[in-house]
């Protein structure tokens, strides 16, 4: 009889245990068979990052201390050093100005679904390419975790080389975004690439060869959605942005020797913010640093980061980089509501002058950029409508529904403009009123904004890199 309780107790712990375990199995099998699928593409589990222990240390050089050293792009004029930057025959100017000056002589393209050459590329992204010389430059992420920086052959579409630029973890990001969404910038001898880990913000500097020269760390990241400030060069120095929730700043290297010129803190706006920063005049005795988004626009001198004017107008997040033409600067905001603001860039005694806005949801884009061209404003929508407005006025001249969803920025193909989707189909628009002039497809989806160089369409796809020739008339 004393034996009874024993093993009754032990079958019930049997039992008990064998529930247990049968119900771990039937779970997996639920997850197995019902569960969602696993998208290598999808955002990290998010947490609110902690503010920093410290804040961000300002680094404020004195006016009189620096001089802007006469450096000027090293290589081609007509190359493609940046995200949305042209090289001029002395400094970088916006690649709209450039292509105005080849509509006028070219021919319209009719694009095809066989380029002149294609390339498979081993891994995500949706950095734009750059173009050096013959090198085409653009970032790779694989799931290592390693962010490669790449170079391929402009003529036949070859593989240069391939180097690693970090192996340590990538932050959190939107699922529409990539762990290399960064476009690099070159001075024309090195290539500079910006870049994130879970918590720090690097920027490291390549020669054209591959080999890494040096490598900076700038400041803490804590953004949610990932890292995707494009640098820009100017006059020897690597500018770069990060505008985190808590504490963000805009940086300033020495593009030759990795060393910091200067940190200045961006605004708390409570949300953080995804543009890039524009040099503006960077031939001239002032060059300006403009950045858009936490709610305004801020104009920074290139030399020391000493804060020259501010614009407001914007909401928190702005996910495009402002569109500047002369003394006009256009900025959009897409969160948490839509913004468009035109300016007039001040001169050294006044303040900014606002043109125009436009606060309507279904005319402010939130991911592509704007492009002026000849005195107008050319928008894409997320939403796959296109419009023109009068850059000075606002007034639109014309509005087209494309159809499809937008992440690239248009661009300008032989005086028409092209529009490439998320699933990689292209519409070329005419620019006076919008119509279509010719669409094609490409084999993957776009989200890195195409670059015209040379008598080339240069398109990174979801897959693979692919050029088309652009002839001349």
């Amino acid at each position: 009889m004393a034996g009874r309780p024993i093993k009754l107790g032990v079958g019930i712990t049997a039992a008990v245990a064998a529930a247990v375990f049968l119900g771990w199995r039937l779970l997996g099998f639920v997850e197995e068979v019902w569960g969602p699928d696993v998208n290598p593409f999808a955002p990290r589990p998010v947490s609110t990052p902690p503010p920093p222990a410290v804040r961000i240390a300002e680094v404020m050089p004195a006016d009189d201390a620096v001089t802007l050293r006469d450096i000027f792009y090293a290589a081609e004029a007509g190359d493609v050093p940046g995200w949305r930057v042209r090289a001029g025959d002395n400094a970088a100017k916006a690649a709209a100005d450039s292509d105005a000056d080849r509509s006028a002589t070219v021919a319209p393209w009719r694009g095809s679904d066989t380029p002149v050459w294609r390339q498979p590329l081993g891994g995500q992204g949706n950095s734009s390419p750059i173009v050096v010389g013959e090198r085409i430059l653009f970032t790779i992420a694989d799931a290592g975790p390693t962010l490669w920086l790449v170079c391929f052959n402009l003529e036949n579409g070859f593989g240069v080389w391939r180097q690693p630029v970090s192996r340590e973890p990538f932050p959190p990001r939107h699922e529409k975004a990539s762990d290399a969404a960064s476009t690099p910038c070159s001075d024309g001898t090195r290539v500079f690439v910006a870049h994130a880990s879970n918590d720090t913000v690097h920027l490291t500097a390549f020669g054209l060869d591959g080999q890494s020269r040096w490598t900076t760390k700038l400041g803490p990241f804590t953004a949610r959605w990932g890292f995707t400030c494009s640098p820009a060069w100017a006059r020897g120095l690597v500018i770069v942005g990060a505008d985190n929730a808590e504490e963000g700043f805009l940086a300033a290297v020495d593009g030759e020797t990795g060393r910091g010129v200067w940190r200045r803190r961006r605004p708390r706006a409570g949300d953080e913010s995804y543009s890039s920063p524009v040099v503006i005049a960077a031939d001239a005795a002032e060059p300006q640093v403009l950045m858009a988004g936490l709610e305004r626009i801020e104009a920074y001198a290139l030399a020391t980061g000493r804060g020259l004017w501010t614009a407001s107008g914007l909401a928190s997040t702005s996910g495009a980089t402002p569109s500047v033409a002369g003394d006009i600067c256009v900025a959009t905001s897409g969160f948490p509501a839509r913004a468009m603001v035109a300016l007039r860039i001040p001169g050294a005694a006044a303040g900014s002058t606002v043109l125009w806005t436009e606060n309507r949801d279904s005319e402010v884009p939130y991911v592509p950029s704007p492009l002026v061209h000849d005195g107008r404003l050319y928008v894409m929508h997320d939403d796959g409508v296109a419009h023109c407005r009068d850059l000075a006025t606002g007034k639109v001249a014309w509005k087209r529904r494309v159809g499809g969803t937008f992440s690239a920025s248009p661009v300008l193909v032989n005086g028409e403009l092209l529009c490439a989707d998320e699933s990689g189909r292209c519409t070329l628009l005419a620019l006076d009123d919008g119509t279509v002039q010719h669409e094609f497809s490409l084999n993957g989806g776009c989200f890195a904004t195409p670059v015209v160089v040379r008598g080339r369409l240069v398109i990174r796809t979801t897959a693979e890199l692919v050029a088309f020739d652009v002839p001349p008339r």
